[in-house]
């Protein structure tokens, strides 16, 4: 998560959101919730309404081989403003192990 801003002058402000949270108030919001892969980024990254500096880091996670759950647009939660970025591997499939028999 790209924690934007965070205003600790108000006592109310959040200090941390998780990922799950952020997927529900984008979803509540009627978001698009988008998975960001090297097939579709250049696709995806106009529609999205963030910061360039969040732009910047999708590419980055991207670039190395990672893909990227995001909203289409910042979310504010008491005080706290930013974006869902969770950056994940791809699973790779392994070969089947051959065993022998004893």
């Amino acid at each position: 998560m790209l924690f934007n801003e965070v205003n600790p002058n108000n006592p109310n402000y959040a200090q941390a959101v998780s990922a799950i949270k952020l997927l529900q108030i984008a979803n509540i919001q009627k978001q698009k919730i988008y998975k960001i892969t090297k097939e579709n980024i250049n696709n995806i990254l106009p529609n999205l309404h963030v910061k360039q500096e969040t732009k910047n880091d999708i590419i980055l996670h991207v670039n190395n081989n990672n893909y990227v759950i995001t909203h289409e647009k910042s979310i504010t939660l008491n005080g706290w403003n930013g974006n869902l970025n969770p950056t994940q591997k791809p699973r790779q499939t392994l070969p089947a192990k051959h065993h022998d028999s004893l």
